[in-house]
């Protein structure tokens, strides 16, 4: 496609402040203020970081929305608002009060080395920046015809860039600024569907007309397919990204509240997404490729201006996710695993999370380019990981019994190689195993052994 002169421009102006915020201050941060801003987080800070940084995907989002309507919403906002308000009830005070830096810390302080080297590795695979350097190698390529794995690899190296200097805080600072535009974009793009064909209203009677599966909870998909993703919204929990920004805060008070404000704004931009994708599923009807079809609704009803500020505003939510999930990835790899390493460890924190972001910057090129779908990312990464950590972490925090460092251990080994196992035998030799999602087994094989852990522990046989 050709971008007008004016549309180029925003776009351009978007990248310069970007990096300008990145590199803003002069002085090198100390350990403390690279990882956590020397935990002097506030409040508004901590919403909109949280807020913006929570759909990365949304290329996911758009092509959920298209395919199967309604349920959008379903699969990937509701389940989120009950686990983060979980979250805010049950974890957030208790994880503020920890003085770690990450969720592996955390786990180690409880369950020793072994649990802080394994859980760091789970934090790998579920905070991998894969799916958001797919989403910018796709929009480059939709936007500007850049090949998709050059697009892939510039993604991920701009993001590297601008955070590469100051840490959490530049994260903290373009999250404010991309907050604001990615709340703009969407707003612009639904008004103007809403001017230009019909009322939200009308929207769903022709969308029922057309597909009625498009208007149901399920979206036509089978209710244990729902269920998985229900129950993957547990993510949540054990989001490296929530508990990062929980344990920088200045004042523990203000994770619940900010938790719970970012609860509502969360369900105002997944009703914008959701109708937007039904507005491109009636009015253009025969895309070849789900992922766009929101930047084909801006492409096809905003006029100058107003369409490459949706563009900013569709990059600000890619970017604020790409960075955020690229710099937890840095200080899991870094000072969490290449940290425990002889010779290794005597390196500051800031330099060892400079180190593992370059790593996890060339593993997720890598995997973008091996798993083209955002949600097929999503699904997988999750069904591996949230069932191995979901325990480790609430007992950890304080919020659930503990277990024996052995069987903390057994727990993040075998529980995500049950997944794992069915995950692919599953695919590789289908209709050997029953139809149960890999979640489920997960989770199976989690409760068997905490539950054998904690009558151990009771027993006195630690």
């Amino acid at each position: 496609m050709s971008f007008h002169p004016l549309d180029f421009a925003i776009v351009a102006a978007y990248f310069v402040v970007v990096v300008v915020l990145g590199w803003i201050k002069k002085a090198q941060p100390k350990d403390e203020d690279y990882l956590l801003m020397g935990r002097q987080l506030t409040l508004p800070g901590f919403l909109l970081s949280l807020v913006s940084t929570w759909y990365g995907g949304i290329l996911g989002s758009s092509e959920y929305s298209y395919s199967y309507g309604f349920s959008n919403w379903i699969v990937f906002g509701v389940p989120y608002y009950v686990f983060a308000i979980l979250f805010a009830i049950v974890l957030a005070r208790r994880a503020r009060r920890k003085y770690v830096v990450s969720i592996p810390h955390l786990i180690g302080e409880n369950y020793g080395p072994a649990g802080r080297v394994l859980s760091g590795i789970l934090v790998l695979i579920l905070a991998t920046p894969a799916p958001y350097v797919l989403t910018i190698g796709v929009l480059l390529h939709f936007l500007f015809g850049v090949p998709l794995v050059p697009g892939i690899i510039a993604g991920a190296l701009f993001s590297f860039i601008y955070v590469y200097r100051d840490g959490l805080a530049v994260v903290v600072r373009t999250d404010l600024f991309q907050c604001i535009l990615m709340y703009g974009g969407y707003i612009v793009l639904f008004l103007f569907a809403w001017w230009t064909w019909e009322s939200p209203v009308q929207l769903w009677e022709a969308v029922r007309e057309r597909s009625p599966d498009h208007v149901s909870v399920t979206g036509g998909s089978p209710v244990s397919y729902i269920l998985v993703w229900f129950f993957m919204a547990s993510w949540t929990l054990v989001s490296p990204m929530f508990h990062q920004r929980v344990y920088a805060l200045k004042d523990e008070r203000n994770a619940r509240r900010g938790i719970v404000f970012a609860v509502l704004m969360w369900t105002v931009f997944d009703f914008l997404t959701t109708f937007v994708g039904l507005y491109a599923f009636v009015h253009l009807p025969d895309l070849s490729d789900p992922r766009i079809s929101h930047l084909a609704l801006g492409e096809a009803i905003l006029p100058i201006g107003a369409y490459g500020l949706f563009i900013t505003g569709i990059l600000s939510v890619v970017m604020s996710t790409l960075d955020s999930e690229l710099f937890v990835s840095g200080v899991t790899l870094g000072p969490d695993i290449l940290g425990r390493m002889p010779g290794v460890k005597r390196l500051r924190k800031s330099v060892l999370t400079r180190i593992g972001m370059a790593l996890v910057a060339l593993v997720s090129i890598g995997f973008a380019i091996f798993v083209p779908s955002v949600v097929d990312i999503y699904y997988t990464i999750g069904t591996l990981a949230v069932p191995g950590l979901l325990l480790p972490v609430l007992s950890s925090a304080g919020a659930f019994p503990s277990v024996p460092p052995r069987f903390a251990v057994a727990h993040l080994v075998v529980v995500p190689l049950v997944a794992a196992t069915w995950y692919i035998a599953g695919r590789a030799i289908p209709d050997t195993l029953p139809a149960i999602e890999a979640f489920y087994p997960g989770c199976a094989a989690s409760i068997l052994i905490w539950s054998a852990g904690l009558l151990v522990g009771r027993s006195g046989k630690a």
